[in-house]
C-alpha cells in the first residue's frame, strides 16, 4: 500500500494547493490554468531545493563576494529550471473553454478515486486486513 502512496502524495499535495488558490486565481486572473498541475509537479521540488540551498549559501556569498558567483551557481540552475517550466506551461496552456473542461475531467477522476478508495476501506474494515504480508 505504501508504494501506491508514493506517487499519489505529490499529486494530492498539488491538487490541494490548486484548491487553495482556486478562488483567488479565478477572481484575479479569471482562470485556473490546467497546465499548473504538471508544471507544479515539475517545478516545486526544484524551487524548494533552491530555497533550502540559498538560505545558508547566501551568507558566505555575501561575506566573500569573490565566491558569490560560484556559491550561487546551483541556485541559478534551479531558478532557470523553474523559469523554463513556467514559460513552457504558458505556451502549452489551451485556450478557454478547454481548461474548464480539463478541470471537470480532473474533478471527475478525483471523485471516482476517492469513492473507490472509500469502498476499499469499508471492505477492509468488514473483512479485516487481507494482505499477503500478514
Amino acid at each position: 500500500m505504501e508504494a501506491e502512496l508514493v506517487g499519489a502524495l505529490p499529486v494530492g499535495i498539488t491538487l490541494g494547493a490548486q484548491v487553495g488558490v482556486l478562488i483567488s486565481s479565478v477572481l484575479v486572473f479569471a482562470r485556473l490554468p490546467l497546465v499548473s498541475l504538471s508544471a507544479n509537479l515539475l517545478a516545486v521540488p526544484v524551487a524548494g531545493a533552491v530555497m533550502l540551498y540559498v538560505l545558508p549559501a547566501g551568507l558566505p556569498a555575501g561575506w566573500i563576494p569573490t565566491l558569490a558567483q560560484l556559491l550561487m551557481l546551483p541556485a541559478r540552475f534551479g531558478t532557470r529550471w523553474v523559469n523554463i517550466i513556467a514559460m513552457l506551461g504558458e505556451r502549452i496552456e489551451p485556450e478557454p473553454p478547454w481548461p474548464w473542461v480539463g478541470w471537470g475531467a480532473v474533478t471527475t477522476i478525483c471523485v471516482v478515486v476517492v469513492a473507490v478508495g472509500a469502498g476499499r476501506g469499508k471492505n477492509r474494515a468488514l473483512h479485516g486486513n487481507t494482505s499477503p504480508d500478514r
